[in-house]
């Protein structure tokens, strides 16, 4: 299971590489399918991490048939937004 953020907008990187966004549009996903759209929430890490120790890949498959876009999948701290 995981999170497919479709938009998020409006984060930001510290100088020490600390880095957090708003999610306004994420499904829950079991690897397959989308199960279901998720309320708004909040995901955060570090650079060296989302890069380094929490990177597990580039998927191989196309998000759409419209263009190439293949998605980079890391570990992320989610939160709820309030």
């Amino acid at each position: 299971m995981g999170i497919l953020v479709w938009i998020a907008s409006g984060g930001d990187f510290t100088s020490e590489g600390a880095f957090a966004t708003p999610v306004q549009l994420a499904y829950l996903f079991d690897g397959n399918n989308r199960v279901g759209r998720l309320p708004e929430l909040s995901v955060s890490s570090h650079l060296y991490d989302m890069f380094g120790k929490d990177f597990c890949g580039v998927s191989t498959d196309s998000l759409t048939s419209l263009a190439k876009a293949n998605l980079a999948v890391m570990n992320m701290n989610v939160t709820k937004m309030r």
